[in-house]
C-alpha cells in the first residue's frame, strides 16, 4: 500500500479563526506551525495562533476612518448636529449633501457589506463599560431633509429642512441624565403626551456574542445607510442623543429593527513565517428582523428584554414617569391653530379661529417654544374684558401673534394688562394670578411676544410667521399657538 503526503498549506483560507479549523484547512502539522511561528511547543503555537485570530480584527475600519472629520464631529453627528444634520439642498448649491457625504456612499457601496468596521466606543453614546449593558442601540430622528426614501420631503428636494419622516413610533420621555453629555444637562425630564412630539422615526439593533465584532457595521447600515443617506432622516428628539445605546436613548413605544448575517474566512499573509493573519473574505448580509418590532427581536434572540425601553403602546409608561415626580398628566385638551418649523400647523382663517375661540372653556391662547429662554418657552395669553369672551369685532387675535405684535394707536383693544395680560403657567392664567409686568409694542414685522417679559425686557424670543424683520430675520424658528378646548 502506498501513502502519499499532502503538503502543508499555508496560503489555504479557512473559518472559523481556530488552530484546528486551519489544519484541517491546511493540512499543516504541528510541527509546520511551530516552525511557522518560531516557537518550542505545540502549545506555544496554539497561543500563538490564538493571538494571530485576536490580531485579525486590527484590519478593521475604524469609525474615525468612516468620516474622517475628527472625533469632535462624529460625537456631535450622533447627537444631532454637525452638517450632516443641518445642510439642506437649496437652488445655489443643488449638489451640496451628495457632495459633503461622498465618502459615506463609497463605504456603504464597498465596505459595510464586505469588510470590518469597527466599534466607536470612545463616543460616550457607545461606550459598552458604561452605559450599554442591553446590548442594543437605536437611531431616533425628527426631521426628513432629502427627497430619497420615506418622509413627506419630496419634489426637487430643495429646501426641505424640516419636513416629516414616516412616524413609526411614540415618544413618551426623555430621561435626560441619562443623556446628559447630549442634553448637556445634569438630570431633567421632557415629557411627550398626546403626540405632541411630532413625527419621529426610530430604528435600531442588537447584537449578540456571535456579531459582536461585526456590530459597528449594524451601526453604519442603520445610522447611515437607513436614516442618512437612504432617506434624509436627521436631527434629535430634544434632550437626548440621535443615536445612542439603548440606555441613553427617549423611551419610545416602538422601533424598527435590523439585524445580519454574516460568513467570513482568513488567511496567513505570508507562507513562510508569520506576519499577519487577515480576513481574505467577508460577506455581511442586513434583513429586517423578520419584520418583528426591535424589543420582540429581542425577546425572541436572547435573555430578557427591553420593555423599559421600548414599551409597546401604553399610556401608563408616562403616567408612571409623571407620578416619580409628582405631576399628573393634563386633561386640559389644547387645539393647535398655528405652528412653523417643527410644530407647523396649517394656515387657519380668522373665521376658523374665532369658532375654535368661541367653543373653548376659558378662552386662553397658549405659545409653545422649545428654542427660547426658559421664561418663554410656554406663555399663556387671556383676554380680560371681552362681554362673554369674545373677541371685539375685526379684532385678528391670530395674526397679531403671528405677525403683528401692536397696542394702539396701530390695533385697538389690545392694552396690556388691560385687555389682555401673559402668564407663565396654564393655573396663573385661570386664576389671573403672576401677571407678566413688562411689555413691547408696534415693531414692523414682528409678532408675539416682542420684548415682554415677566419681570423686564427680554429679547429675541419673538415670532414672525410671513414677512421677516428687515427682510431676513425671522424670529424664533419653531413655535406653535394653541388653544384651550372646551
Amino acid at each position: 500500500m502506498m501513502i502519499s503526503a499532502q503538503a502543508c498549506d499555508f496560503s489555504a483560507k479557512f473559518t472559523p479563526c481556530s488552530y484546528g479549523a486551519f489544519r484541517t484547512a491546511s493540512s499543516c502539522s504541528s510541527g509546520d506551525l511551530i516552525n511557522y511561528f518560531q516557537v518550542s511547543t505545540t502549545a506555544e503555537a496554539q497561543t500563538a495562533f490564538a493571538q494571530a485570530c485576536e490580531n485579525a480584527d486590527d484590519d478593521f475600519l475604524t469609525w474615525s476612518s468612516v468620516t474622517k472629520r475628527g472625533y469632535q464631529f462624529d460625537k456631535e453627528f450622533f447627537n444631532g448636529g454637525t452638517i450632516f444634520n443641518e445642510e439642506f439642498l437649496t437652488t445655489d448649491a443643488p449638489q451640496k449633501f451628495e457632495q459633503d457625504t461622498e465618502r459615506l456612499k463609497l463605504i456603504k457601496d464597498n465596505v459595510v457589506e464586505s469588510h470590518g468596521i469597527a466599534w466607536p466606543d470612545n463616543i460616550y453614546n457607545f461606550d459598552t463599560d458604561d452605559s450599554c449593558d442591553s446590548e442594543a442601540a437605536m437611531c431616533c430622528w425628527i426631521a426628513d431633509r432629502d427627497k430619497a426614501g420615506g418622509g413627506s420631503c419630496g419634489g426637487n428636494g430643495f429646501e426641505c429642512q424640516d419636513e416629516d419622516p414616516v412616524d413609526n413610533t411614540d415618544v413618551f420621555y426623555v430621561d435626560m441624565e441619562n443623556s446628559r453629555l447630549a442634553s448637556h444637562v445634569r438630570s431633567g425630564v421632557a415629557y411627550y403626551p398626546d403626540d405632541s412630539e411630532g413625527a419621529v422615526h426610530c430604528s435600531g439593533f442588537m447584537w449578540t456574542a456571535e456579531t459582536d465584532k461585526y456590530k459597528g457595521n449594524l451601526l453604519f447600515e442603520v445610522a447611515i445607510s437607513h436614516g442618512l443617506l437612504d432617506n434624509g432622516y436627521v436631527r434629535n428628539v430634544p434632550g437626548a442623543p440621535m443615536c445612542a445605546c439603548l440606555e441613553q436613548m427617549p423611551v419610545v413605544s416602538e422601533a424598527t429593527c435590523t439585524d445580519m448575517e454574516f460568513t467570513e474566512a482568513f488567511q496567513f499573509s505570508s507562507t513562510e513565517t508569520y506576519e499577519s493573519l487577515n480576513h481574505a473574505d467577508v460577506a455581511i448580509s442586513f434583513s429586517n428582523c423578520n419584520g418583528a418590532d426591535l424589543a420582540d427581536h429581542y425577546k425572541t434572540s436572547r435573555s430578557g428584554n427591553i420593555d423599559d425601553y421600548i414599551t409597546g403602546d401604553c399610556d401608563d409608561v408616562l403616567a408612571a414617569k409623571l407620578a416619580e415626580s409628582d405631576y399628573e398628566k393634563s386633561e386640559v385638551e389644547w387645539v393647535n391653530v398655528a405652528g412653523k418649523g417643527r410644530l407647523y400647523e396649517d394656515y387657519m382663517s380668522d373665521e376658523e379661529f374665532r369658532s375654535i375661540w368661541a367653543d373653548s372653556t376659558n378662552k386662553i391662547l397658549r405659545r409653545r417654544c422649545n428654542t427660547c429662554a426658559d421664561s418663554h418657552k410656554d406663555i399663556y395669553y387671556r383676554r380680560l374684558n371681552d362681554a362673554n369672551g369674545e373677541l371685539p369685532e375685526g379684532f385678528d387675535l391670530l395674526h397679531v401673534v403671528k405677525d403683528a405684535w401692536y397696542t394702539s394707536p396701530n390695533i385697538e383693544n389690545h392694552e396690556f394688562n388691560v385687555d389682555f395680560a401673559l402668564y407663565s403657567t396654564y393655573a396663573n392664567a385661570v386664576a389671573d394670578t403672576n401677571r407678566w409686568q413688562h411689555c413691547e409694542f408696534n415693531t414692523e414685522n414682528v409678532g408675539f411676544p416682542h420684548n415682554c417679559g415677566p419681570n423686564g425686557r427680554v429679547r429675541n424670543q419673538w415670532n414672525t410667521f410671513t414677512s421677516p424683520l428687515s427682510g431676513r430675520h425671522w424670529g424664533q424658528p419653531h413655535v406653535g399657538f394653541y388653544v384651550e378646548g372646551n
